[in-house]
């Protein structure tokens, strides 16, 4: 039987995930229970997350800026890690989702976890099994090459009512699977 939560945490490193998983990631960590907090971690002047605004905007996902000191070093993953620390102090959530294929999150992930609170990951078959264990529980992402749900991905070439279009289905898909999920249970 699948936990359910009160207050579920989602922390996203964009920069280590694709954006055409978003939806995905949302379906799955709501079938959990409510969502309080979602973040997405990311340099956002960088071109390769350029096409994150418009999906981050209709799920209601805050965009966390942090900027990387050097060129070859990602300071995203201390801002996220940082997150999970202080909010985890201020007793915000009941369960942490963190959204990366990045073994660097497997100490905060042991750390969470050795507090009493369930932590669930999400990433790419490529996530390392050291991340995979840290957590209560790992789901795994369809990658490219896996056939994707594309509905949420930036289109330039989409008129306005395109896109309006777009946000009904993708909360009826939302809620459908969260009935199926439940209905399931019961």
């Amino acid at each position: 039987m699948m936990e359910k939560f009160q207050k579920l945490a989602l922390l996203i490193d964009a920069e280590n995930i694709a954006l055409d998983n978003l939806e995905s990631v949302i379906r799955k960590i709501s079938a959990y229970g409510r969502i309080v907090i979602q973040r997405a971690y990311g340099d956002w002047s960088k071109e390769s997350l350029k096409n994150w605004k418009d999906s981050l905007n209709r799920f209601g996902i805050k965009a966390e800026q942090q900027f990387n000191y050097t060129p070859q070093k990602n300071s995203t993953d201390m801002a996220l890690t940082i997150d999970a620390l202080d909010l985890l102090y201020q007793s915000s959530y009941d369960a942490l989702a963190i959204v990366s294929s990045d073994c660097d999150f497997t100490p905060v992930s042991l750390y969470v976890r050795e507090h009493g609170i369930y932590v669930i990951g999400i990433g790419e078959k490529k996530t390392p099994e050291a991340f995979k264990k840290s957590c209560n529980e790992f789901i795994l992402l369809k990658t490219a090459d896996s056939k994707i749900d594309n509905t949420l991905q930036n289109k330039p070439s989409q008129s306005g009512s395109e896109k309006r279009k777009k946000i009904p289905e993708s909360i009826h898909k939302l809620l459908k699977e969260a009935f199926e999920t439940h209905k399931k249970e019961g």
